[in-house]
């Protein structure tokens, strides 16, 4: 018999991959799932992507189809552009506080025609793209936006920020979606376990002003070169200089920016040598050997399966590999930039011409972790991310009871382990719940 305070409800934190998997898991199990999402859309980190290694295989073309799946699922509720600021209770019954920002578009009304973001005067730095081309004050958060709901930047937007009375979507919407007067809304909810994949960050590398990232307009982030390499991105998928927009002749990828670096962060940032790797080869495939491929490393750890393959793989295929990080990149006055890098096998110091300069940044802990653990009251580690409750014999279980977690909010890991630790958290959801009293089958009545 179920106990009157057990509650069946899941909160899954977080839209990402991990929070996809663990919430479909958890809908066809039978249990009412809250997936709360920060930003406009689900999709997190994974939709940003080209390809995954080792396989290559497109990122959207394997994420779409659980985005459809979850926002589809009658049992898991999307709860997008929103944010915790609550959580109390005891032992399976807990209550959740949730304040949804306002996208001043109204979910149920908007169609996502884009008639809005024709008209839309101003251009703005387009976020999901990583800056490197322009949007609309009104937009779409990503090419691949779930749900497919438009939502306008109060700060840029010229009505809303006070600088002129603009109407021009109001004036196109036929759905009449667009609402200026929309407000914070806060949702409470009650639910018997919470699952937290919140993400992470990746290091920001102007930290590191040696390698000239924000000064240098060639030395860009992998995430920005993920962007690039994406036929949806902002090139549609070319690779170019981004001074000429020519083709570049020699591009260097700079692994452990900002990790295994004591200035900054100690921890292996897990997945940049696959990383480097895995867009060395891509461009090698696609601009063939009309460019010189430079990868500088500490050390190439390739772990997993089929990663040591793929790292012999990239050596076939002509891509340099140098035992060392580089000192510095500066550029010359002709707009060329020079990589000095002290080779640890050569035993020099090589100095490297580049027409890009590709940055492997560290996978590190997000600014609000601090928040996040003050509202959960789950404690950080030395290194910045979430503490579970034993390394080994826990992995998943915080301190707290039914408060789980998964993904790269406990440390840096990669997509496979990720789902497997989603898929992993939403079982144990389900035998915690089922040892307070409820039953999949008691959900499913």
């Amino acid at each position: 018999m179920r106990q009157a305070n057990i509650k069946n409800g899941v909160l899954v934190l977080g839209g990402g991959i991990a929070g996809i998997q663990a919430s479909l898991d958890l809908a066809n199990i039978g249990f009412k799932v809250y997936l709360v999402e920060k930003t406009p859309s689900i999709g997190g980190r994974m939709a940003q992507l080209d390809s995954i290694f080792p396989t290559l295989e497109p990122s959207i073309k394997l994420l779409m189809p659980k985005m459809v799946d979850v926002a589809k699922n009658p049992r898991v509720e999307l709860i997008t552009y929103s944010e915790v600021v609550g959580f109390s209770g005891s032992n399976g019954n807990y209550e959740v506080t949730v304040v949804r920002k306002p996208r001043y578009v109204e979910e149920e009304k908007c169609t996502g025609c884009g008639k809005c973001l024709e008209v839309c005067p101003v251009s703005i730095p387009d976020e999901f793209n990583r800056g490197l081309c322009r949007t609309k004050a009104i937009s779409f958060y990503s090419p691949y936006a779930i749900p497919k709901v438009a939502v306008i930047n109060p700060e840029y937007c010229l009505r809303l920020s006070g600088k002129e009375p603009c109407d021009k979507c109001l004036e196109v919407c036929e759905s009449k979606a667009i609402n200026f007067e929309q407000e914070t809304e806060k949702i409470t909810f009650k639910v018997g376990a919470v699952i937290i994949c919140v993400g992470a960050e990746i290091f920001d590398a102007s930290k590191a002003a040696e390698l000239g990232y924000g000064r240098l307009k060639n030395v860009i982030s992998h995430l920005e070169f993920e962007r690039m390499l994406d036929p949806s991105g902002p090139t549609c998928g070319k690779i170019i200089d981004l001074n000429s927009g020519k083709t570049p002749k020699s591009i260097v990828f700079v692994l452990c920016v900002g990790c295994r670096d004591k200035r900054f962060y100690e921890h292996c940032c897990n997945i940049g040598c696959m990383v480097s790797i895995k867009q060395a080869i891509t461009v090698r495939e696609r601009l063939g050997y009309d460019v010189d491929i430079y990868v500088c490393f500490n050390d190439i750890r390739a772990y997993g399966r089929g990663y040591e393959e793929f790292y012999e793989k990239a050596r076939s295929l002509g891509i340099n590999f140098l035992a060392g990080v580089p000192a510095e990149v500066r550029e010359s006055p002709d707009g060329s930039l020079y990589v000095g890098v002290y080779e640890k096998i050569l035993n020099r110091l090589l100095e490297i011409k580049a027409d890009l300069v590709v940055l492997i940044n560290g996978i590190v802990p997000r600014n609000d972790y601090v928040k996040l653990s003050q509202i959960f009251n789950i404690p950080l580690g030395a290194d910045g991310f979430f503490l579970e409750a034993h390394p080994k014999l826990k992995p998943l279980e915080s301190p707290v009871p039914g408060v789980f977690l998964i993904g790269t909010c406990q440390g840096p890991k990669g997509i496979a382990e990720t789902i497997a630790q989603a898929s992993g958290a939403a079982a144990k959801v389900m035998t915690y719940l089922s040892a307070l009293g409820n039953t999949s089958q008691e959900l499913l009545e």
